[in-house]
This record gives C-alpha cells, structure tokens and sequence, in this order.
C-alpha cells in the first residue's frame, strides 16, 4: 500500500513537471507557445492554438486566418548577419503586452514583410505595432483597340452590255428568171428528129444569157450543149449512111 500511494505520487510529480519543463523551452514573454521552423509553421500554429492566435489576434486587431494568410502570402524568412538591438513587445506575468529592446544575435532568423522587420521567429515577439501596408501591383488592364471599321464597298450596278447585232446575211443576188421565149418557127413548124437532139442545147444557151448582166457560163449548160451537137452529128451520119446504101 505504502508502494502503491508513493508511485501514485511520483506520477503526480511527473504530470505537473512536465508541463513547466515544456513552458520553460520559450523565451520570457514570448508571443507563441512553441517553437517553429518557418513562417509556414508559424502560420500553422496560429490558425491551431488559440491562445497564440487570440494573443496576435488582441496585438493587431486581427483574425487568425487573416494572419496567418497574410504572413504567408508577403513574409520572408532572414537570417541576421550581425548581432543588433531591436524594439520588442513582450508579454509579462500579468499578461500585459509591454516593448523594450532586445539584442538579437547573429545568425537568428526574423521574420520581414516589405522590408520592415515585423517578428522575431525565435519567440514570436513582434517588433512593429502595425502591419506593413502592401499596396499590390495591379496590371493596367489593355483594351484592344477594335479595329476601324472598313469602308463598305459599294457595288456598281453591272451594265449588261447589249450583245452585237447580228451580223447581216450575205446578200445572195438571185437572177430573175425570165421566160423561156421559143422561136415562132419551132412553135408553128413541126421539128426535124435532127433538130430535136438540138434542143436542149439551145434551152441550155438560154440560160446563159443574165438578162443584160456578163454572162457567167454555167458547166451544165455547156455539157446539155455538147451532148446536143454530138447527138445531132450521129443522127445526121447515120441518115446520110442509110441513104447511100438505098441509092447503091
């Protein structure tokens, strides 16, 4: 029993150790309640602790996620070169909020927005009353210039030209055709079977008179003429032939 209650109280001990023992890891007066690595992690653990965001959140006049987006978005992480004394609020025993200036060692990292110093990354102390303001960058907005408006073309009307007349017929001089007049012997004189083959001759000569205009000789008619004659000279040899067999 008297085991017992000892080891019960020794893990009593340990339960309340462990917390100061945890507590003391932070500087005096430190912002935050542990350590961090880097402005993500900082950022993190404001959006996570409340006691280390209400604490931001009473300096600043500011939520949480504000903060912690804020740092994230225009923070930068330094690392001092040489050791100097800067301006640091703190926080006491009684929780009030009180500044003094603190020397910071070289190679400590601090955190920078805008070229101001704003907190020290090792406690979380803040080193300006205010946030810097950013003022973003915004492209001019370019408004393409439409482009100018063409000049509507205007269409002149289409001339249908008129197609050429036509050209004319080529005149065809047609010979007026006169009667045939007959000599008054043949007509009224029955004809010798030799003049007969003379006939179409003499039609044919007819023919190739232009009533007063140049002759132009026609090939049928000179053909119709020869076959005239050489008919009427065979038909007269041949009566001359049978008569001077009769008489012998």
């Amino acid at each position: 029993m008297t085991r017992l209650s000892s080891l019960l109280l020794f893990c009593m001990l340990v339960a309340c150790v462990l917390p100061a023992v945890g507590a003391t890891q932070m500087p005096y007066g430190s912002f935050i309640t542990r350590p961090v690595s880097d402005i993500n992690d900082l950022a993190q653990l404001i959006r996570e602790d409340r006691v280390t965001a209400q604490r931001f959140a009473d300096f600043y006049g500011i939520s949480n996620d504000a903060f912690a987006d804020y740092i994230e978005k225009y923070g930068k992480e330094i690392t001092v070169s040489k050791s100097a004394s800067y301006l640091q609020y703190f926080i006491d025993h009684g929780g009030i909020v009180k500044k003094h200036h603190k020397i910071v060692r070289a190679g400590s990292k601090i955190l920078v927005i805008n070229g101001t110093p704003v907190m020290d990354l090792r406690c979380g102390n803040p080193m300006v009353r205010s946030l810097p303001t950013i003022i973003e960058k915004v492209e001019p907005i370019v408004q393409e210039t439409p482009a100018p408006e063409q000049p509507a073309v205007v269409l002149e009307p289409e001339v249908l030209q008129e197609p050429p007349p036509p050209a004319p017929e080529p005149v065809v001089q047609v010979l007026s055709e006169q009667p045939m007049e007959y000599p008054t012997a043949i007509a009224s004189n029955p004809v010798p079977k030799e003049l007969a083959w003379l006939l179409p001759g003499l039609l044919g000569l007819g023919t190739l008179g232009g009533g007063g205009e140049t002759a132009v000789p026609e090939p049928t008619g000179l053909m119709t003429l020869g076959l005239s004659g050489a008919g009427f000279v065979i038909l007269c040899y041949r009566r001359h032939r049978s008569r001077a067999t009769k008489s012998s």
